[in-house]
């Protein structure tokens, strides 16, 4: 599936979380609200459901990254090797998974200590 990465004054680039299984793409923005669900109905079960529902917003936030949808595209061949915006890189060789801890503590929330 081809989409635009062009942002435009209604619209905003199109954000890419991964391809499911049958080799469609799942949004960026689609992935962390069904996460965020299912890890705040998990993590009710142990009384901390607004953890849960944080932690799944933010545990692949770094996929916003120019970095890492870059990377996404040109494994997907939607971004010739010639053309700006190619990544070259490997699986895991582009970090995704620590931008939302990061986010979350330069605003000065520190989860495991108990400080929400």
């Amino acid at each position: 599936m081809a989409c635009s990465t062009e942002s435009t004054a209604e619209q905003p680039p199109y954000l890419i979380a991964h391809l499911t299984k049958d080799g469609k793409e799942q949004s960026l923005v689609t992935h962390l609200l069904e996460t965020s669900q299912l890890a705040e109905k998990f993590a009710a079960k142990i009384g901390l459901p607004e953890i849960g529902e944080i932690a799944g917003l933010l545990h692949d936030f770094g996929k916003a990254s120019a970095k890492f949808q870059g990377y996404l595209r040109s494994k997907q061949g939607l971004i010739n090797p010639d053309e700006d915006g190619y990544v070259d890189a490997q699986r895991g060789e582009v970090d995704h998974s620590t931008a939302g801890a990061q986010a979350e503590m330069m605003r000065g929330h520190d989860f495991l200590a108990g400080d929400e």
